[in-house]
This record gives structure tokens, C-alpha cells and sequence, in this order.
């Protein structure tokens, strides 16, 4: 029987002179963070989850989160050389009671870094709009729009995404601009073995009778 886990490659930070980092799904059940230290794998390696995931040291056994990949210095092959629970940091400003769980999302169509159209059982199955932090170093980002204003935001990017902007300079001379049938509901989320937050949004394409110029 194959006792190896199933791993995809969820999102990847690859540099050829500095510290890589890789996003995995493991069984699809846990997410797993594993920095990889520079020299041992091709940038396109990096990048592409299939070549990764054959090159990758096999996994420590035991429940973490954060793992470091570096040079083994008896044979110079790639090791794991720490794999430890890590609490990762969330956003702070915790503006709306509704979780979802990011194992609970299946993604669909990729719209920008970290923004994806999916679907969850919590929305009954409609299209939402999913904007998450990939990388612990991205929450300040998705913190400093929740504070800011959020509902602005998301309303903002939702008249962007149905009228094809994909800029705020673009949408803000688009000819084509919708009314506020924008149905917006911000909820944070949490994900599985980690304290990450985001944003799920719906989207509600207006017919072109509610369009206006």
C-alpha cells in the first residue's frame, strides 16, 4: 500500500538567490509552509507543483505546520531540517462574525494574487469572491484594508470585477459602470492548523438592464 501523502502546490514565492517559499495541501486535509533555502531546486522547479513535488524530501510525520528544507551536509541532498507547529499571525481587526474555513472553499477561476472566484457550502454553493493572505508577510496588507473601510473596499472591487476592470485607474474611467446591485458580505475566515484571515465576498453580475453609463 502507498503510505506517501498526497501534496499540491498551493502557492509559491521562489527566488533563485534568497530563501523560497511553498504553500502545500497535504491529504487534502492540512496545509503545510515550507521554506526551502536557495541552491537546491531550479527556479521553474519552484514554480511548477508536479516537478516540486517529486523533488521534495519526504515529509516529517507528526502534526506541523512550518517546515524548513536545507542542504544535508553528510550527502548534500535536500532535508528537512525542522518541521515545528507555528501560530501564525491573523488580522487583528476582527470586524465580522462569520468564519469559513479555507479547506471548506473550493477554488475556481484565478483573478488576481490571492483573489479567486469559489464556491462554499456556507453560501449554499453561490460564486463568491475569495481574497487571502498566501503568506504570513501579505496580512498587514489584507489588515490595513479592513480597518481602512471594508465595505467601500469590497464594493469597489466588485464593481471593478463585473464591469472586466481589473485596475481602480481602469474602473475609474470605464464608460460601462454598474449600479449598486452589489451584493457584498465581508466575512474573515480561518484556516485549518493556522489563525490566516480573508475576506469572502459574493458577486451578483447585474443584467444589462441595470447597467448605467
Amino acid at each position: 500500500m502507498d503510505s506517501q501523502p498526497k501534496l499540491e502546490l498551493l502557492h509559491a514565492e521562489a527566488d533563485e538567490n534568497d530563501d523560497s517559499f511553498v504553500r502545500l495541501l497535504v491529504n487534502g486535509q492540512s496545509i503545510k509552509y515550507v521554506t526551502i533555502e536557495p541552491g537546491l531546486y531550479l527556479l521553474e522547479d519552484l514554480c511548477f507543483g508536479s516537478s516540486l513535488i517529486s523533488l521534495l524530501p519526504e515529509l516529517p510525520a507528526g502534526d506541523w505546520n512550518d517546515g524548513l528544507v536545507a542542504k544535508n551536509p553528510r550527502n548534500g541532498k535536500p532535508h528537512f531540517t525542522s518541521a515545528v507547529r507555528t501560530r501564525f499571525p491573523g488580522i487583528k481587526h476582527q470586524w465580522h462574525g462569520t468564519y469559513v474555513d479555507y479547506l471548506d472553499l473550493k477554488m475556481g477561476k484565478r483573478l488576481r494574487t490571492g483573489i479567486y472566484e469559489a464556491t462554499c457550502f456556507q453560501f449554499e454553493n453561490a460564486v463568491v469572491v475569495a481574497k487571502f493572505a498566501r503568506f504570513e508577510w501579505e496580512i498587514p496588507y489584507l489588515e490595513n484594508e479592513s480597518t481602512a473601510d471594508p465595505l467601500k473596499m469590497c464594493t469597489q472591487f466588485f464593481r471593478m470585477y463585473t464591469c472586466g476592470c481589473r485596475k481602480t485607474e481602469e474602473f475609474q474611467q470605464c464608460p460601462e459602470r454598474f449600479g449598486t446591485n452589489v451584493k457584498c458580505s465581508p466575512v474573515r475566515w480561518t484556516e485549518s492548523g493556522a489563525s490566516l484571515h480573508m475576506c469572502i465576498k459574493h458577486m451578483v453580475k447585474p443584467g444589462k438592464d441595470e447597467m448605467r453609463r
